[in-house]
């Protein structure tokens, strides 16, 4: 592995932001959060598989209120901090922050893989069992490698919540 720093933004899930419809006596619809939170996140998951979207059931309709919402992508519950504003108005606005760092899996394989010196060329990559890593800034994840019979592992270390990483030397 090339001793230099490698970085790569893996996934860049953004904070979002979505009007959401609600009468005119506003009150917290668990339903309507949920697909407006669907909504917000559609098209920042690649080809990743995207399920239903999980919000508490009984939340208080307040100015500025923060919850945690998850959205399963390819099985795994990601989480989302959810921010409702202008809960007052006729339509309420959503903005979403992913919690965690998300990493397909198949993308960080394939920046090992791509990243490998000459010597370890043509090694094949593994970044754990599931297709979508869930981590927090700091946390290092481990890749093993194998070419043949000779086996090794590299370390990423992810940068932020946009899912930057760098080989760890």
């Amino acid at each position: 592995m090339n001793k230099r720093a490698r970085t790569l933004a893996l996934a860049a899930v953004a904070a979002a932001l979505l009007v959401v419809s609600c009468s005119t006596s506003n009150s917290y619809d668990q339903a309507k959060i949920e697909a407006g939170l669907l909504k917000v996140e559609a098209g920042h998951f690649g080809s990743l598989t995207v399920g239903k979207a999980s919000c508490p059931a009984d939340e208080k309709l307040t100015e500025g209120v923060s919850f945690t919402c998850t959205i399963a992508l390819e099985g795994v519950a990601a989480p989302f901090r959810v921010t409702l504003t202008d809960v007052k108005a006729s339509k309420i606005h959503l903005e979403a922050v992913n919690a965690k760092a998300i990493i397909p899996a198949s993308s960080a394989e394939a920046f090992v893989e791509k990243n490998l010196d000459a010597g370890s060329a043509g090694a094949k990559a593994t970044c754990g069992d599931a297709k979508v890593i869930l981590s927090n800034p700091g946390d290092v994840i481990t890749c093993k490698l194998v070419k043949g019979s000779q086996t090794g592992e590299v370390k990423l270390k992810v940068k932020d919540i946009k899912g930057n990483v760098s080989v760890v030397a």
